[in-house]
């Protein structure tokens, strides 16, 4: 008897020590919650999540089913991934955007998906977006302007082309547009100012129009070809102290620059041919733009950026030189060219004032159509 009774007494101490050592976190519906800290969620359970909710812990659900990673889910669905915010998702975990993480860790994306589309440029998104000009005297211009011609808009720029003292113009440094763009000396409008008056409409505001003059009066083509060395090289001056051999390298210098102070190139506009009206000079002229605008978008990284060249005046010396200008767009891709039609000239080379500001405009509406824009 003594013998059973003391048996029982040790059963007695076994059961006792075993009841004692379960978990004594437990929650209001009776479920236990093997987490070591007793944080206490607002279904009553005991949580380990550091946002309050019931995911990424092994706690107890209403209904009794669990989430691939071990947590329950309210509506019975398997969750996969918890988001940092504590915000709750529609199927009851707490991912923001609603994608569930196949491996059970927690979703760090910090913006909730609200379906809106971000990735497309704005109309409030701060745009440079920067026109090389590129020609001889009817690109520079020389026509002198009246008081609306220099009106400014502080929305469109221009980089110096000289050290001009009546302006306070610096050469390579961004002032707001007004004419001369080029040669301080010529005090006169191009294309190149009307131009830029008419493109800016087509832009939405916060966006800027930054135009880079690199048009020299009485230039062959040969001038703005990479790697070439003009035969009337001695001639001409290349800004802003004639030390380039060829206006090709002075034209990349500035584009850089350009690029470097945050603006993206976005077109060409070419006017030059009357210094190359011999039959031996036309024969090649196609072929030698061709090559220019090829080396500038492949040296600028510039994609196929339209390039709009204008022809050369109706009456005059030059008339035949369009028909070339007509077949850039036939060997050069994104090419275009801009009528002369009704425009009247001063002489048998360069447009009145009133021609070049039609002009302008015309390599403008040109442009918005290529850039696809809408006024």
């Amino acid at each position: 008897m003594k013998k059973i009774l003391f048996l029982l007494l040790i059963g007695l101490a076994i059961f006792t020590a075993c009841s004692s050592s379960s978990d004594s976190d437990s929650t209001s519906d009776g479920t236990s919650d093997t987490d070591a800290d007793s944080d206490s969620d607002s279904d009553g359970d005991s949580d380990g999540d550091t946002d309050g909710d019931s995911d990424g812990d092994s706690d107890g659900d209403s209904d009794g089913d669990s989430d691939t990673d071990g947590d329950s889910d309210s509506d019975g669905d398997s969750d996969a991934d918890s988001d940092t915010d504590g915000d709750t998702d529609s199927d009851g975990d707490s991912d923001n955007d609603g994608d569930s993480d196949s491996d059970g860790n927690a979703d760090t994306e910090s913006n909730a998906d609200t379906g809106s589309d971000t990735g497309n440029e704005n109309d409030t998104d701060s745009v440079f977006h920067v026109f090389l000009l590129i020609g001889q005297s009817n690109m520079a211009g020389g026509q002198t302007p009246n008081s609306e011609d220099k009106q400014e808009n502080e929305r469109v720029k221009v980089l110096g082309y000289d050290d001009c003292a009546s302006t306070g113009r610096k050469y390579n440094e961004w002032d707001l547009a007004a004419p001369p763009l080029h040669s301080c000396w010529s005090n006169g409008i191009g294309p190149g100012d009307y131009f830029g008056k008419t493109l800016i409409e087509a832009y939405p505001e916060g966006h800027t129009i930054g135009l880079v003059p690199c048009a020299i009066p009485g230039v062959d083509i040969d001038f703005f070809r990479k790697g070439v060395v003009s035969e009337r090289r001695s001639e001409f001056t290349i800004p802003p102290d004639n030390h380039w051999d060829s206006a090709y390298d002075w034209v990349i210098e500035r584009a850089r620059l350009a690029q470097n102070e945050g603006g993206r190139i976005d077109g060409i506009i070419f006017h030059q041919g009357e210094s190359d009206w011999t039959d031996e000079l036309r024969a090649v002229w196609v072929d030698k733009v061709k090559g220019i605008v090829e080396d500038l978008r492949s040296d600028l990284d510039l994609g196929d950026i339209p390039f709009i060249a204008g022809e050369l005046l109706y009456s005059g010396c030059c008339k035949a030189h369009n028909d070339l200008i007509h077949q850039l767009p036939d060997v050069i891709s994104n090419a275009h060219w801009v009528s002369a039609e009704g425009l009247n000239g001063v002489d048998d080379y360069h447009f009145d004032a009133a021609g070049v500001r039609i002009f302008g405009q015309r390599y403008g509406e040109s442009m918005i159509d290529a850039l696809k824009l809408s006024k």
